[in-house]
């Protein structure tokens, strides 16, 4: 899950104990990640799409997300 002090979290569903973090860059993480080989998530960056806060899609290795820029965007 991603959380607002620039980090990104799993946490075990049975025992709700941290499995690990990874820092973001110092940027807020505001969107729910999905993942096949790597997690990936929105983030508060500035982009030339501006910021990711919408909840990233991930399908045969296409990452499709919502941009402040109000534009549906793909990246492979």
């Amino acid at each position: 899950m991603g959380c607002r002090d620039a980090n990104l979290y799993a946490i075990d569903a049975a025992s709700g104990k941290e499995r690990w973090s990874h820092p973001t860059a110092g940027s807020w993480v505001v969107s729910s990640p999905d993942w096949n080989d790597a997690v990936v998530v929105g983030a508060d960056l500035e982009l030339s799409v501006g910021s990711v806060l919408s909840s990233p899609l991930v399908v045969a290795g296409t990452v499709y997300f919502g941009g402040v820029d109000g534009n549906l965007h793909a990246i492979e």
